[in-house]
């Protein structure tokens, strides 16, 4: 049963990191083209592997993720029902 969560939880986590990547003007992302592809959080929910797409340079995406990683997981504390907002990892 407990996979079935997490499925709906790798769902929702992929879909608001969308919706809050929109929110973001950063021009490094804006000129790459970015978006989420999945997420995989893991069984204790405390890191999520966040994997992307970049039509442009994927380092310089993968840093203005990493740098945008505070904002992100504020998002997901406010539209998520969690009791743990998990760590962020993005991977190209």
């Amino acid at each position: 049963m407990a996979k079935y969560r997490r499925g709906r939880i790798n769902d929702a986590v992929a879909q608001e990191l969308a919706v809050a990547l929109r929110e973001l003007r950063d021009p490094r992302l804006i000129d790459n083209f970015v978006s989420i592809t999945r997420a995989e959080v893991a069984a204790d929910l405390r890191v999520a592997r966040v994997y992307f797409s970049a039509m442009g340079d994927t380092e310089e995406a993968e840093a203005a993720l990493r740098a945008a990683t505070g904002k992100f997981r504020h998002h997901l504390a406010v539209t998520l029902n969690l009791r743990i907002t998990p760590e962020l990892l993005f991977y190209a």
